[in-house]
């Protein structure tokens, strides 16, 4: 088996879709933006009421207390409202990412990713803990955090993405979400 893809890019919609399926993959993605929120709350919260059974004298310590309350409520809110990835996806604009395209290799043994920029990288499939099968895209997944995206747009016929599939299901690697 030797299947390959026609160049393609990202495009902010497949980095969104690729962070909506890993968050629904790992919902503990969640928990640390919710924690942060309230833990932040919870500081500005004791730091109103210390401040108003005290007065209008605050302490350095409280300054520095209610300015780690506001961070943590700023970080809770950032993470649980995906703004962090709004961010990377501008980020990734301005470094010119976008004006790369991919094209993948699958054999029996390995993935084989090329840019246009000329870097070639060979992974054996034991790098993959899962691949996803989305709706139109298929996501390898190397770690919780990093993944491949894969539009089934991107294979040179139907024939090949189904072989893909029948291969990944073979090795039991692939996980069907696209429901």
């Amino acid at each position: 088996m030797k299947i390959r893809t026609n160049a393609f890019q990202l495009t902010p919609t497949a980095i969104l879709q690729s962070y909506r399926m890993m968050r629904r993959l790992n919902p503990q993605m969640l928990l640390l933006p919710i924690f942060g929120t309230c833990l932040g709350f919870a500081i500005l919260a004791d730091s109103i009421i210390a401040f108003t059974k005290r007065g209008k004298n605050l302490t350095p310590a409280s300054l520095v207390l209610i300015l780690v309350a506001c961070f943590f409520v700023l970080f809770g809110i950032v993470g649980f409202f995906r703004l962090d990835t709004r961010i990377r996806i501008r980020n990734l604009r301005k470094t010119g990412l976008y004006d790369v395209s991919s094209i993948f290799e699958f054999d029996e043994e390995h993935v084989t990713i090329e840019d246009s920029k000329g870097s070639l990288l060979k992974l054996p499939w034991s790098h993959y803990q899962k691949i996803v099968k989305g709706e139109d895209f298929f996501l390898l997944i190397r770690t919780k955090q990093l993944a491949h995206w894969i539009p089934f747009s991107a294979f040179l016929s139907e024939e090949d993405r189904k072989a893909l599939e029948g291969f990944l299901s073979e090795k039991s690697l692939l996980v069907d979400k696209s429901k």
